[in-house]
């Protein structure tokens, strides 16, 4: 997947379906906001956890993503979209989560950084 963003700027794509059955890491997260600058719609479908759950030294920001999609995916995926770990969503108006995984990674609603 790499060697396809070599050079291009896909200005004209709002929306992204990624499955895969290998984990998504930062860098490919950072690559999609930098290519896809103009997405507005995300949906993840990858049940596997991160490898690399470390803070990145850079943030990946996706300045024009609405709709996120994690209904199907990894905790992981939650903590990294909603704690703002190493992704920014300004403009996010619509999530889809599992209420199990929102349970979990808001720790029953408690953790300030949820709210």
């Amino acid at each position: 997947m790499t060697n396809s963003f070599k050079g291009g700027v896909f200005d004209k794509v709002r929306s992204i379906t990624m499955m895969n059955f290998y984990p998504f890491e930062h860098d490919l997260f950072e690559k999609i906001s930098q290519h896809f600058s103009f997405l507005r719609n995300l949906n993840l479908i990858n049940s596997k956890a991160q490898k690399n759950k470390q803070h990145s030294a850079t943030f990946s920001t996706f300045p024009h993503l609405e709709k996120l999609d994690i209904s199907r995916a990894h905790i992981d995926y939650a903590e990294q979209f909603l704690f703002e770990k190493n992704i920014r969503v300004p403009c996010l108006l619509e999530l889809h989560i599992s209420y199990e995984t929102l349970i979990i990674v808001t720790n029953n609603f408690t953790n300030d950084l949820a709210r």
